[in-house]
């Protein structure tokens, strides 16, 4: 969308009422919208790992499903969508590998970007919007991200 320092995560925040607007207003199809008009139906996946390094990457999806699907789900439809995010991300052969961090060692940089997606795909949105999700990686694992 445009050069370093040109404001998309600004934008981006703003969107999705993550940050006050200081000035201006949000508009959706004609109508006055605020970031939490539709936070609830839109993932927002921010550049930087919001992954906590003690879990693996399983049960941080399943963790973040848990907390945001609807109570009328059950357990066991809960646990084959969480299976089935994990599937589509590609991180079956790493579901059970904590996530890990600068001093413990985990999963791959281009793992825990795919890992990001899920925590946000676990909550259901009808849209999914991803600030810079293939920075820091190399070409393979940037492939694999745009790939899903």
């Amino acid at each position: 969308m445009g050069p370093s320092g040109s404001g998309k995560t600004t934008l981006m925040t703003c969107l999705m009422g993550k940050v006050r607007f200081t000035s201006g207003s949000l508009q959706i199809n004609n109508l006055p919208a605020t970031g939490t008009t539709y936070g609830a139906v839109i993932g927002y996946v921010p550049q930087a790992d919001i992954l906590i390094a003690e879990l693996n990457i399983i049960e941080a999806i399943a963790f973040s499903a848990r907390m945001r699907l609807p109570r009328s789900w059950h357990d066991d439809e809960i646990n084959q969508y969480v299976s089935a995010i994990v599937g589509a991300l590609d991180l079956k052969h790493v579901q059970y590998t904590l996530v890990g961090d600068e001093s413990k060692r985990g999963v791959s940089g281009g793992q825990k970007k795919r890992a990001n997606i899920g925590i946000e795909l676990a909550s259901a949105p009808l849209a999914l919007f991803l600030d810079e999700p293939t920075s820091g990686l190399d070409s393979t694992s940037a492939l694999k991200v745009c790939m899903i």
